[in-house]
């Protein structure tokens, strides 16, 4: 059973919240990157360092540093080709699973919206999912056993 789930993730760990390995069977992709990866503007940085003497270069260089780092620390899955960041981004999802799950966790937390899910090349209705957004779960509902 493979499903897709197109939306947006705006990733944003909450405090104490592990973020679980990406697991081969998962499939991330960035379709739609953030146009700003930095965390602080220029001038929150250089107000945070206590105005040292920095050329603009060296803060924009700086900041992209302080950012990457913090997204490494923070174990924010990334797709390979596009840097993880904690700004929102849209991603794509696949799920190869090798049973039925009641739900399914996503890579990114919080979710912000999902656009569109997919299940065995069958789009699902809203009717047919539930979202617990701030825990980044997507849930199938279903009337059947599983048989």
């Amino acid at each position: 059973m493979s499903s897709r789930i197109y939306g947006t993730i705006k990733p944003a760990l909450p405090e104490g919240v592990k973020v679980l390995v990406i697991d081969p069977a998962i499939d991330l992709q960035v379709t739609t990157a953030a146009t700003e990866r930095d965390l602080l503007t220029n001038a929150e940085l250089l107000a945070a360092l206590g105005s040292p003497a920095l050329s603009e270069a060296q803060l924009d260089s700086l900041n992209a540093r302080l950012a990457a780092m913090i997204a490494r620390h923070c174990r924010v899955p990334a797709d390979g080709i596009i840097a993880p960041t904690l700004r929102e981004e849209t991603i794509e999802e696949t799920f190869r699973l090798k049973s039925r799950n009641d739900c399914l966790i996503l890579s990114r937390k919080p979710i912000v919206s999902v656009t569109s899910i997919t299940e065995a090349s069958t789009a699902l209705v809203v009717a047919d999912y539930e979202i617990q957004k701030s825990a980044g779960m997507l849930k199938r509902l279903s009337g059947d056993d599983y048989t």
